[in-house]
């Protein structure tokens, strides 16, 4: 070392050659080193009388340059054989081998101390058969997996406002007049529409320009009718369920019931809207709502009102007066639900503003997904 240079403390066994001019420094254990007479003696903590360490103590000597600069750290283990140079990343990978070795040694003893775990027999001969439907689904033409029902499907499930131009050529393309394939779309048609009554606008787009080029108006108008009857007898028909019994499961299929028959009379509305059915056709279905006096009956008539009750008051006014009226004596008698008058309240506030919804002079535009300011 440099006489400018000072000396700095060491962990361990360390020897150094100091210059008579550079100060002593403690050390932990004991240091031989060759210092001068003038040199101030400074006491040592942890003074040990032998110079053997035990094998867990190593020192960190910082090694210099000629220069003064500090160079790099060596590591030196010490034992109680000889004194023995190993870098400390060599000494750390062997102590991990050992804990290593130790800890896959003891997961053995204990799995081998573990219980053994209930035999499981894998001959199938003893297991019992499972029970097998009696109609299972099979996937052929018959039940509609045809290569027109699926393309119609896909026509279906990715149509936008934005791309109904695009899929309407590709629906167009398909033989939809087709004996063979015509009841199995019309029926997805409906299903689609009524799952999704957010979609009713596009979906009835779509029908009106295929039922012209198609000619499938009269088919669809048809099945149209024919679902709605099916599913409000289906509707009525939990009246006397619930009379009886109840169960969570068959509230459940109450409420998806009643969800689906709305959006069946979305879709129907939507296709008055755009000429595919007239308002004849509307007021029937009115009518049978109004003739039955249940609650079912009465959000039925509520939601074909909200619907299509602008054109239907210009077409049939004395119908549409006919159903106000029951609405606001149902309303009077204090019969219905919470649910049930708000929704007849709301049917008859709409009628009252034009069938205008509130906030309807306002024009909201779109979000913009790519805006700049």
């Amino acid at each position: 070392m440099s006489p400018s240079s000072p000396a700095v403390p060491s962990v361990g066994h360390v020897e150094s050659p100091m210059s008579p001019s550079s100060p002593a420094v403690p050390s932990v254990g004991h240091v031989e080193s060759s210092m001068s007479p003038s040199s101030p003696a400074v006491p040592s903590v942890g003074h040990v009388e032998s110079p053997v360490f035990p094998f867990f103590m190593f020192a960190i000597v910082n090694k210099r340059s000629p220069g003064g600069a500090t160079h790099h750290l060596t590591t030196r283990l010490i034992t109680e054989e000889q004194p023995l140079h190993l870098s400390l990343p060599a000494f750390t990978k062997r102590r991990e081998r050992n804990i290593i070795t130790s800890l896959l040694k003891e997961s053995k003893s204990n799995q081998a101390k573990m219980p053994e775990g209930p035999h499981i027999d894998m001959d199938r001969s003893n297991q019992p058969l499972l029970r097998r439907c009696d109609n299972p689904w099979k996937p052929n033409a018959q039940h509609g997996q045809s290569e027109v029902y699926r393309r119609m499907l896909g026509i279906l499930n990715r149509v936008t406002q934005q791309s109904l131009g695009v899929f309407l050529e590709q629906a167009r393309e398909l033989p939809l007049s087709d004996p063979t394939h015509l009841p199995h779309i019309l029926s997805l048609l409906l299903e689609k529409s009524q799952d999704e009554p957010m979609f009713a606008p596009i979906y009835a787009r779509l029908c009106r320009d295929l039922s012209v080029s198609a000619g499938i108006q009269r088919d669809l108008t048809t099945a149209c009718e024919a679902h709605f009857m099916e599913n409000y007898q289906q509707l009525l028909h939990y009246n006397d369920i619930f009379e009886g019994p109840i169960s969570s499961q068959l509230v459940d299929e109450e409420i998806l019931a009643r969800k689906r028959f709305v959006g069946h009379l979305k879709f129907m509305s939507e296709l008055y809207k755009v000429g595919v059915m007239s308002s004849n056709q509307i007021a029937v279905m009115a009518e049978t709502l109004l003739q039955h006096g249940d609650d079912r009956s009465l959000e039925g008539l509520c939601r074909l009102l909200s619907f299509a009750g602008l054109g239907l008051s210009q077409s049939h006014e004395g119908l549409v007066n006919q159903s106000c009226t029951y609405l606001e004596n149902r309303l009077g008698d204090g019969s219905l639900n919470l649910r049930l008058r708000f929704l007849t309240q709301d049917t008859l506030d709409l009628r009252a503003n034009g069938w205008r919804p509130r906030g309807g002079d306002r024009i909201h535009l779109p979000p913009s997904r790519n805006v700049r300011g």
